[in-house]
């Protein structure tokens, strides 16, 4: 299928929340970078992810349990997902997130029960499974909260993607979808040691030890949290600073041109 008739996720997405007209042209931005490449990106169920994942297990560990429907029971309106698919129709691209409201509870406490990984911990956990927290934050993060992972590229596809603007597109969607007090994530060592993700929010803090845990086994991972507060000034930042390349990648899109 021609990636330029294909319907993609700006069809899809209503901005509720933030600055909506930024939010607007950042997503076209983004999406202009992707169809640069041949991507079209669109939203998908966590269904659809899973079934992804399974076939692309030679280049993407087990998906993380909390996006794993059939480990958990999933509300309406809680999540979502986003495909990237090439012109022939294959999925080159993953991402997703899920709104979890914590009151009288916090992260700390639903990772260590198990609950943000499995809506019914006792019934669905590995042998010896446990989750250890000792991030600083974890404690604080309470209300809604925004939970962003499972991102992935085919192997021929990651050097060839925008993937610092697409690291962006999945906290922006929720922050307009959702507004979540909190924007949360979890990165292996070897990703946390990279300095990417603390261009989104703040440094990683240290330590969630997962013990079984599906996509990891045993491993240490870093917490990486940020607030609605402090998106929204860092976005409008982020839009601000790179508007002369934005304007120009939509200048081309809009007249048809080659983009870069």
């Amino acid at each position: 299928m021609n990636t330029a008739v294909r319907p993609g996720f700006l069809t899809e997405i209503q901005a509720e929340h933030g600055p909506v007209d930024l939010i607007h042209r950042f997503l076209r931005y983004a999406d202009a970078l992707n169809r640069d490449q041949g991507v079209v990106l669109s939203f998908a169920t966590l269904e659809e992810l899973e079934e992804v994942n399974e076939r692309n297990r030679d280049s993407w560990k087990p998906l993380f349990p909390t996006f794993n429907p059939k480990l958990n029971t999933v509300p309406p309106d809680t999540a979502f997902c986003l495909l990237g698919r090439n012109a022939d129709g294959d999925v080159v691209s993953a991402q997703a997130a899920r709104l979890f409201t914590w009151e009288g509870t916090n992260f700390q406490k639903e990772a260590e029960s198990l609950r943000l990984f499995y809506s019914d911990p006792e019934a669905r956990k590995r042998p010896g499974e446990s989750c250890v927290v000792t991030a600083p934050s974890a404690p604080h993060i309470r209300g809604r909260v925004a939970f962003l992972g499972a991102v992935w590229y085919r192997p021929d596809y990651r050097k060839r993607m925008p993937s610092l603007i697409n690291l962006r597109i999945g906290p922006v969607c929720a922050l307009t979808k959702w507004r979540p007090e909190y924007f949360t994530l979890v990165m292996i060592e070897s990703l946390a040691s990279r300095g990417l993700v603390s261009r989104f929010g703040r440094e990683p803090e240290w330590e969630i030890l997962v013990t079984n845990n599906v996509s990891f086994g045993d491993a240490r991972l870093a917490l990486q949290q940020s607030t609605y507060d402090e998106n929204v000034p860092r976005f409008v930042q982020f839009m601000t600073d790179n508007e002369a390349e934005i304007g120009a990648v939509l200048s081309n899109a809009g007249s048809g041109a080659p983009g870069r």
